[in-house]
């Protein structure tokens, strides 16, 4: 999939009947894991993401790509299975952690970190689609950008793969450092065409 995502994403783009600012991602189980990595891997191609039943532990698909990306998650109570409901639970505080500097005022929902992520009661794993998620995304296209002025990006391999640039990051080259380690990009562009950008190694324990 990560190998095609680049190609598919351009064909559907020339066709007259693709809006630009509504591409939306969601998979249900296996297809959630896959949606999770994909929406953090490639989060400048879409506007929104529903992962169904699913979670990834953060160093899969760190949050912090999802800036600027709509990001639904519905986790069942009762499905315990490979820690799902507890990685569920992670992903929607590390979300909240990343909006909240973002709040201006109580009750305010930004556009930044824009998500919800829920663990809904007493449901099991394959009751959560009936009821959750992609439907909800379809409103939100006016929050897609594709030029923005704040990027935040962890560059991470996944199956041996890196992006060549993310928004408006292009990496020219990389330091020379082991086939798994991380980068993590913080660009804001400010008025007057100001850009700071600060560069950090990234390491999980």
């Amino acid at each position: 999939i990560s190998k095609g995502m680049g190609g598919f994403y351009c064909l559907a783009l020339l066709q007259d009947y693709i809006n630009p600012f509504g591409i939306f991602l969601f998979g249900f189980s296996e297809g959630a894991y896959a949606s999770q990595r994909m929406a953090s891997f490639y989060a400048d191609y879409f506007t929104g993401v529903s992962p169904l039943s699913g979670g990834e532990p953060l160093k899969n698909a760190p949050p912090e790509n999802l800036l600027h990306v709509f990001y639904v998650m519905n986790t069942g109570s009762l499905d315990a299975t490979y820690g799902r409901k507890e990685l569920t639970e992670q992903v929607g505080k590390k979300l909240a952690e990343l909006q909240k500097p973002y709040i201006q005022y109580e009750g305010q929902f930004p556009p930044e970190y824009l998500h919800t992520v829920t663990i809904l009661p007493d449901f099991k794993h394959s009751e959560v689609v009936p009821i959750s998620g992609p439907s909800g995304l379809t409103g939100f296209t006016q929050y897609r950008t594709t030029n923005p002025t704040e990027v935040r990006w962890e560059d991470f391999p996944m199956d041996g793969q890196r992006r060549v640039g993310f928004y408006n990051i292009h990496v020219l080259e990389r330091a020379a450092t082991t086939p798994d380690a991380r980068t993590y990009y913080h660009l804001k562009i400010e008025s007057g065409n100001n850009i700071s950008l600060s560069v950090q190694d990234v390491s999980y324990t």
